[in-house]
């Protein structure tokens, strides 16, 4: 039997073939630990896994995690532990932010949204602004500026998006775009630019609470 193990949005994927002598086999037992080689005499489950999958959502973000399984015969006899497979569990990031705050909550750490300048999120003809480096970054990505062009480039994943300042015409994964509402240079000289417009066309979640004036970003 051969296990094999993914990282997926909600927990850690485990799969696994069913060997010649499957007809013998009721269940699956699979032992994990946080060192190589260390896994516990208990399995994940009081019970044994029918079918070749399991999803293991009882575990820390960003954590390495090492599993074997054994096959649970009809006579409650364990088979021969398959080799180890380890992953690194990654779920993603839950990013809050609050109007008129400088500060964001990337699951749940406090971070200063544009460290050492103080600007705030900000209302501008109805649609959310702000500085958007330091949240862009801690998603996993990365930014640009070119100030001949006043032009920003973001990249995410296997997505970039362009944008020019005073202009609604962006570039996304070479598609031109409209924005609603252009970027813009503030009175303290930030770049601020559209959240919505961006995250949306990240393929995340955003979510805007209107009593709190509160967004929370998923990332995938």
């Amino acid at each position: 039997i051969i296990i094999s193990a993914e990282a997926v949005n909600d927990g850690i994927n485990l799969s696994w073939n069913k060997p010649k002598n499957a007809s013998e086999i009721i269940g699956y037992n699979i032992y994990r630990s946080t060192r190589s080689g260390k896994q516990s005499n208990t399995p994940i489950t009081d019970f044994p896994i029918v079918g070749t999958s399991y999803t293991d959502k009882n575990i820390d973000n960003n954590q390495t995690y090492y599993y074997i399984l054994k096959a649970v015969y009809k006579d409650k006899t364990l088979g021969e532990p398959t080799a180890e497979v380890s992953v690194e569990s990654n779920f993603g990031k839950t990013i809050v932010l609050q109007v008129g705050s400088k500060y964001m909550h990337v699951n749940g750490k406090k971070i200063e949204i544009d460290p050492g300048k103080g600007t705030e999120v900000v209302i501008k003809n109805g649609r959310t602004f702000l500085p958007i480096r330091a949240l862009i970054e801690n998603m996993g990505g990365e930014v640009e500026w070119n100030q001949s062009e006043q032009k920003v480039s973001l990249y995410l994943n296997k997505h970039k998006i362009y944008l020019w300042i005073g202009n609604k015409t962006a570039k996304v994964d070479g598609v031109n775009k409209e924005t609603d509402v252009e970027p813009y240079i503030s009175a303290t000289n930030r770049t601020m630019l559209p959240l919505r417009f961006i995250i949306e066309n990240f393929d995340c979640e955003v979510d805007w609470d209107g009593l709190t004036q509160k967004v929370t970003i998923k990332t995938n």
